[in-house]
């Protein structure tokens, strides 16, 4: 008899063991908020369903360079369904599944604010972008804690709330940099360089860097004509045009203009007799190109961070294959950009074995080189901007000769200056 009430005794105390420890696990309270829950055990059931965690991505759904943007929602898309498709992360032995949660800035300053401030609403705590406007969310997501992936290349804002901010991709601001060594290296009679950009942080921010890339790295290899900007939303370039061409620029960098602005800009200089070359960052397809523009038009055209996917570089081709077995077409034009980015973050979030944005950025921090899409990635920044928070790595560059002779090379990582 006294063996059958011990092992009753037994049952219940290992009932009340299991119960207890179940609920644990299912708690959802972290010490910064965070969620889902890190304080779950790491005995979590193998069996046990997937969680779902959130990154926040503010983009330009709508307004002037939505095309563009749905583009990198589809490779976004992609990362994030592969990622899910191949059994999601494990943080603290429990499996999660990642949900990407769209903020459309509708390539505005208003709309990049407000999706910020919804976006803190909505407790997301990891986030990507905005394209344009980073000083909207940049003091915002530091004061919050989030961790941001910064998609505008605009490196100079970070140096007092970039602790938690990284371009993890090869930002615009070094991919355009290094169309610019590209020029230098390539093209020997190539040497007065003009600049026309958007007046704002972005378009005089990269005005900034060419300039000082010029000087410090390429030894003063281009005669620097002094930059132009333009309103956004401009679409008459020609009298801004004509006081450029005064000075005679064998080549003109956009200065990350949007798209629509640019292929206006290159129509309405050839139109002026202009015939030198053109350094872009937002790419566009042949058919966008030769809606606005006669064929004879098309021609001495560098897009950098662009990859021309009917005949993409072998390193990229297995990409190429997946994205039509996927969606039935070929990628977006730059979303070279992305192909890499939820992939690195995702990892980073499974090293720390952890939801907290403090310790996935020593993570980030701890890596010295790591393997994406284009090649071998590494930190660089520190020295010339405060914030060693910015990926160098190799990146697509698409040469247009010709309206019918465009193909891409990928180039060697450049450093910010």
């Amino acid at each position: 008899m006294k063996r059958k009430w011990l092992a009753i005794g037994v049952g219940i105390l290992l009932v009340f063991s299991i119960v207890v420890g179940t609920i644990g696990c299912d708690s959802d309270t972290t010490s910064n908020g965070a969620t889902p829950s890190e304080a779950a055990p790491s005995e979590a059931a193998p069996t046990q369903a997937p969680k779902e965690f959130q990154i926040g991505i503010i983009t330009g759904l709508t307004g002037p360079a939505a095309a563009i943007f749905a583009g990198h929602k589809e490779c976004w898309d992609m990362a994030a369904a592969e990622a899910n498709e191949a059994g999601g992360i494990t943080v603290n032995g429990q499996k999660y599944l990642v949900e990407l949660v769209y903020y459309d800035d509708k390539f505005t300053v208003e709309g990049v604010t407000a999706a910020i401030q919804k976006l803190k609403a909505d407790g997301v705590k990891i986030f990507i972008g905005p394209a344009v406007f980073p000083d909207a969310v940049s003091k915002i997501a530091h004061e919050a804690g989030l961790l941001h992936f910064d998609f505008s290349g605009s490196y100079g804002i970070y140096g007092d709330y970039g602790q938690l901010t990284f371009c993890i991709h090869v930002g615009g601001t070094a991919v355009n940099l290094a169309t610019v060594v590209y020029a230098a290296e390539n093209y020997p009679d190539v040497v007065n360089f003009g600049m026309m950009g958007q007046n704002n942080v972005v378009g005089r921010s990269t005005a900034d860097n060419i300039i000082n890339l010029n000087d410090t790295v390429l030894g003063d290899r281009f005669e620097i004509i002094p930059a132009t900007f333009y309103e956004p939303g401009t679409t008459d370039f020609r009298p801004l045009l004509i006081s450029l061409l005064q000075e005679d620029p064998d080549i003109i960098n956009v200065l990350q203009a949007p798209t629509d602005e640019v292929l206006l800009m290159i129509k309405q200089a050839r139109e002026l007799g202009y015939t030198g070359k053109f350094q872009t960052l937002y790419a566009f397809t042949p058919e966008e190109i030769e809606a606005v523009m006669p064929a004879e038009y098309i021609y001495g055209i560098q897009i950098g961070g662009m990859t021309y996917w009917e005949n993409p570089p072998d390193i990229l081709a297995d990409y190429k294959d997946r994205f039509i077995d996927r969606y039935g077409h070929l990628p977006g034009a730059n979303v070279a950009y992305e192909i890499s980015q939820i992939p690195d973050i995702l990892r980073a979030i499974e090293e720390a074995n952890s939801f907290d944005t403090l310790k996935i950025a020593q993570v980030l921090e701890s890596w010295p080189s790591w393997e994406a899409h284009h090649g071998t990635f590494s930190w660089g920044g520190l020295e010339t901007t405060g914030w060693n928070h910015i990926a160098e790595g190799p990146s697509s560059l698409t040469l247009i000769d010709s309206a019918d002779n465009w193909y891409t090379v990928i180039q060697p990582a450049v450093q910010v200056p």
